[in-house]
C-alpha cells in the first residue's frame, strides 16, 4: 500500500477548539486524547475521542492502517487491495465509497468511515471515525465507539462536532 508522504510536523498539534453536542459529556483528556466524550442513554454507553498523530509516524497514522485496526475491533476483516481501489475511485469522482468517503467540513473535507460488527457477531459494536489532514504536519482522529443503535442515534451530532472544529496554535 501506498504510504503517506513523509510531513515532519510543525511543533505540537494545535489545539482542537469545537462546540460540545448537547448531551455529551465531557470527560478529561490526556495521554494521546485531545478531547474525549461520553454519551449514555439508559444503560449503555458510548465514547467519543479526539486524537492527534504526526503524519511521519506513518506506522500509526495511516488512513488504512486505522481503517483497518477499528475494521478488527468491530470484527471485520482488514480491507483487501482491491476493496481499497475500488472505494478510492468512487471518492476521486466524488461518490460516496463502500469502505470510506470524504464529506466537506467547511473549506476542507475529513475522511469518513462507519462500521458496525457483522451480523454473525455476537456483538453490536459500531464505529463512526473521521480524519482531518491538517496542514501542520498532523492528522486528527476522531472516533466514536459504542453499541450501534446508540452510535446510530448520535451520528448528526458526531458530524456537527465535526463541522464546529477549528485548530488554534
Amino acid at each position: 500500500r501506498k504510504q503517506p508522504p513523509n510531513i515532519q510536523p510543525k511543533g505540537d498539534p494545535f489545539r482542537v477548539i469545537y462546540k460540545k453536542p448537547d448531551g455529551w459529556e465531557e470527560q478529561r483528556a490526556g495521554g494521546m486524547r485531545m478531547a474525549a466524550f461520553k454519551i449514555t442513554d439508559g444503560d449503555a454507553s458510548a465514547e467519543v475521542t479526539v486524537i492527534p498523530l504526526p503524519m511521519n509516524a506513518t506506522d500509526i497514522a495511516s488512513p488504512i492502517a486505522n481503517i483497518d485496526r477499528w475494521r478488527g475491533q468491530v470484527g471485520l476483516p482488514p480491507l483487501t487491495e482491491e476493496q481499497i481501489n475500488e472505494n478510492k475511485k468512487a471518492v476521486d469522482a466524488d461518490q460516496p465509497g463502500a469502505y470510506f468517503s470524504l464529506i466537506p467540513i467547511g473549506k476542507r473535507k475529513m475522511l469518513l468511515t462507519d462500521m458496525q460488527a457483522p451480523a454473525s457477531s455476537s456483538s453490536d459494536l459500531r464505529i463512526v471515525g473521521a480524519m482531518d489532514f491538517t496542514e501542520i504536519g498532523y492528522i486528527y482522529f476522531y472516533k466514536m465507539t459504542g453499541p450501534a443503535d446508540l452510535v446510530g442515534a448520535n451520528k448528526d451530532k458526531f458530524l456537527a462536532l465535526l463541522k464546529s472544529v477549528t485548530y488554534e496554535p
